[in-house]
């Protein structure tokens, strides 16, 4: 459609008769009335959508304000919380040292004076103690009510946005029925995504044009503003794709979506409701059903994760684009559930069972995330979708939020209910390679390939502690798992160095390091009794208690053991390795394993 073409009107001149001329320019001028009456009246019912949403855009930015202002003031109230809390625990270490000086003193007996100044120092001391306990009451009495704050702001915002969301939505919907609103998500961001984002992503941005997501497509580049929303003349978007310069090198855009860019652009540049403007265009997209896997495998598949079911019935492994769930008691294949990517990096169920998750992707050039249905394979929602991998995710324990890693340094929340997303935190500055719930859904835990392990506030995104391993001796180490011990005080990290670390997860002091590995160690697990499961690359899995005390050894795999489970309600321990044997042993009695090749169409290994 060619936006600047005039309606053809009757040519006066060209009539008969005097009469007839006339009668014409009447009919036009009525014609020209109503259409101009007509207009007017729709545009009162069919305001453009982001004036028809402008009053709960406000409220939505009103509440956005008071939402950060809150949660400032809630992570001030924790910091102010977490210092207290150290200042009592170093002021009771120096009044038991005080005390035992005094006994010291006491027992020697020395002059009643030497005596009575020991005395006047445990009063001193005693009474920093006392002041400091004070200041930590209050502290934690203002956290509690900046926590409080912070839980209003935020049902207040997601209220705000979910308004906002609907009218902008309503009035999107209304003026796309009315020729007024093209999308960006289902018509604009597919043609940016093949023709366009190759050469113009966040990661390469020729000319500082990054077209990587809808505030950058409004962003300025090199030579100017890429799009000026309401004027195609001024965008040069539209210039480049007009005169054929983009996309560089290759065929040009066909007419009809020139066309379409330019009605966008005409429009508004409007941004579908709902829709995060730094969302990336790979997540935005309509998204296509991924290959079916073949129906047998002519070469085992490494068995890069394992999920024991909550009720423990069930055992979810990783497959080429599938999850495989097997029959725990008989190693059965039950089930098969497609549409994944090509390589899946973690699996999680739900606390009630019902659905899992599948963190999965093509190394190197895409992400996802999907909740599916466990009973028949449904896809339940696809949560995100990245231009990188996504190597972890799990389940809060109450089964309400999602964590998830990423392999653009990023951790993610989402709502499982909704899939909406809740936080993005990017304190990391390379991959992350897990994240671990504390069992109180409170704090979230990671591991980064830049060598630091983290713990959050799972509420307000707000960094609690950092254990860096840069400040040993030992720069060689990669932190790849992370787990919480059963009451939450304690993190155990894993990685390249050949060792697990304990460290307090208030403060990221090192409690202790487990040595005695060959290779690196992959995965990490706590189990619901504090034994603390490894494996790695040295063919071993390892069952540790918190003490560093080897509880078992077992040296049964025959190649790198990528994956372990752990059902803690029958006591059993899954593991999976690269040459995708997967072996199901029950702890308290050593020789009952059951070991199969976890790829369809190969027989049951003895």
């Amino acid at each position: 459609m060619d936006l600047n073409r005039q309606p053809k009107h009757c040519n006066p001149s060209q009539l008969s008769s005097r009469a007839e001329r006339l009668q014409a320019l009447w009919l036009i001028a009525v014609v020209v009335a109503s259409s101009t009456t007509f207009a007017g009246e729709n545009d009162k019912e069919l305001e453009p959508p982001g004036k028809a949403a402008r009053e709960a855009s406000d409220t939505r930015s009103s509440m956005k304000d008071a939402l950060a202002r809150g949660r400032r003031k809630a992570w001030e109230s924790n910091l102010r919380a977490r210092d207290a809390r150290q200042t009592v625990d170093t002021a009771r270490e120096q009044l038991q040292k005080a005390r035992k000086a005094l006994a010291a003193k006491s027992a020697k007996k020395p002059p009643e004076k030497l005596l009575q100044a020991a005395r006047r120092q445990v009063e001193l001391v005693q009474l920093v103690h006392d002041r400091a306990v004070a200041r930590r009451v209050t502290a934690d009495a203002q956290l509690k009510v900046a926590d409080r704050e912070f839980d209003k702001h935020q049902a207040a915002y997601n209220k705000a946005v979910v308004d906002h969301t609907d009218q902008l939505r309503a009035a999107q919907q209304a003026a796309q029925l009315d020729g007024h609103f093209v999308s960006f998500a289902n018509d604009i961001a597919p043609i940016l995504v093949r023709r366009c984002l190759a050469c113009h992503s966040a990661r390469i941005a020729k000319g500082r044009v990054d077209l990587e997501n809808h505030r950058g497509v409004l962003s300025t580049g090199k030579n100017g503003i890429t799009v000026v929303p309401g004027d195609a003349g001024k965008s040069l978007l539209f210039h480049a794709i007009v005169d054929g310069s983009m996309p560089e090198g290759n065929p040009p855009l066909t007419k009809p979506q020139v066309t379409l860019i330019r009605r966008w652009i005409t429009l508004g540049a409007e941004l579908d409701a709902g829709v995060d403007p730094d969302d990336s265009l790979w997540n935005i997209v309509p998204q296509t059903p991924q290959p079916q896997p073949p129906r047998t495998y002519r070469v085992p598949l490494a068995i890069t994760a394992l999920a024991f079911s909550p009720d423990g019935e069930w055992l979810a492994s990783s497959g080429y684009h599938e999850v495989l769930v097997w029959e725990t008691g008989t190693g059965r294949l039950a089930r098969r559930i497609t549409n994944v990517g090509q390589r899946v990096f973690d699996i999680e169920f739900h606390p009630s069972g019902r659905s899992l998750l599948v963190a999965a992707g093509r190394p190197g050039q895409f992400g996802e995330l999907k909740q599916f249905q466990v009973a028949d394979g449904k896809l339940l929602r696809q949560l995100m979708t990245s231009t990188s991998e996504v190597l972890s995710a799990r389940f809060s324990p109450g089964g309400d939020r999602i964590a998830a890693a990423v392999a653009d340094s990023s951790i993610r929340l989402f709502d499982s209910g909704t899939g909406r997303p809740l936080l993005k935190m990017l304190d990391h500055h390379k991959a992350v390679m897990s994240v671990a719930w504390s069992p109180d859904g409170k704090r979230l835990a990671s591991a980064s390939r830049d060598k630091n392990a983290k713990v959050f506030d799972a509420r307000t995104g707000q960094q609690l502690a950092t254990y860096n391993k840069s400040f040993e001796s030992n720069f060689g180490g990669r932190i790849l798992g992370v787990a919480f011990t059963h009451d939450g005080k304690q993190v155990v990290s894993c990685g390249n160095d050949k060792m697990l670390r304990i460290w307090k997860s208030d403060d990221a002091k090192l409690v202790r390091t487990i040595e005695g590995f060959e290779a690196t160690v992959i995965r990490v697990v706590v189990g619901d009794d504090d034994r603390v499961y490894s494996c790695g690359a040295d063919r071993t899995v390892r069952v540790h208690s918190l003490d560093g005390k080897q509880i078992k050894k077992f040296d049964d795999h025959k190649d790198w053991v990528y994956s372990l489970a752990v059902d803690n309600k029958h006591g059993r321990l899954a593991t999976g390795s690269y040459d995708g044997e997967i072996r199901i042993r029950t702890l308290d009695a050593d020789s009952e394993v059951r070991a199969f090749i976890g790829s369809p169409g190969f027989h049951t290994r003895d």
